[in-house]
């Protein structure tokens, strides 16, 4: 298990995951005590589930081949990751109309996505 810190506007997210481990998992606690999950679905990592301080999400690859993922919630689709091959992961909305989300979520996703589908784990984050 490891740990981290993400410091975003005078707020922290404390963030625990387990890369390496047979089943993907991530968990973080906001310094306001909002709870974050994330998790993979099945056997592979094509599909994760995510948990944002109640609101749920689905991140899901668009190509088994590929690691670009659309991230939805129920009302659809809201964001796209798109890792670079300078090792730097593109975060955008997944259309013009597409829903804002919170911005914790949106950095606890993101962060997720790049632990995920980076090129490895990394000293130095920027997000």
């Amino acid at each position: 298990m490891r740990a981290d810190v993400i410091s975003v506007a005078r707020q922290n997210l404390l963030i625990e995951h387990n890369i390496g481990a047979p089943r993907f998992r991530l968990r973080a606690t906001s310094s306001k005590g909002n709870l974050y999950t994330m998790g993979q679905m099945s056997f592979t990592v094509n599909i994760l589930t995510a948990d944002c301080d109640h609101k749920r999400y689905k991140l899901q690859r668009v190509n088994p081949f590929r690691r670009e993922r659309l991230i939805s919630h129920d009302q659809g689709p809201v964001l796209r990751t798109r890792p670079r091959g300078d090792g730097s992961v593109t975060v955008t909305a997944a259309s013009a109309t597409a829903e804002e989300i919170p911005f914790f979520d949106a950095i606890f996703l993101s962060y997720g996505c790049v632990l995920i589908d980076g090129p490895g784990i990394q000293k130095n984050i920027e997000i």
